[in-house]
């Protein structure tokens, strides 16, 4: 290690601090990837959702006709 130390003029942490950013990045790519059916399960229901409330108020009354007497 010491020779890649030398060799590069970088320090200790500038190692340990790529290792670790390194790691939160795959970590977020782990969270994002695992988050986006979730996202897409609730986007899917809120537009069924939106088309049977759609479908609901274009659905004619069916009520007995008033006799006017």
């Amino acid at each position: 290690m010491k020779d890649k130390l030398v060799h590069t003029g970088h320090k200790k942490l500038y190692y340990r601090f790529r290792t670790i950013g390194l790691a939160l990045l795959i970590a977020l790519g782990i969270a994002g990837v695992s988050a986006a059916p979730i996202a897409l399960t609730a986007t899917f229901a809120s537009i069924a959702a939106s088309a049977e409330k759609e479908e609901a108020e274009e659905l004619p009354s069916y009520e007995a006709p008033v006799a006017s007497s």
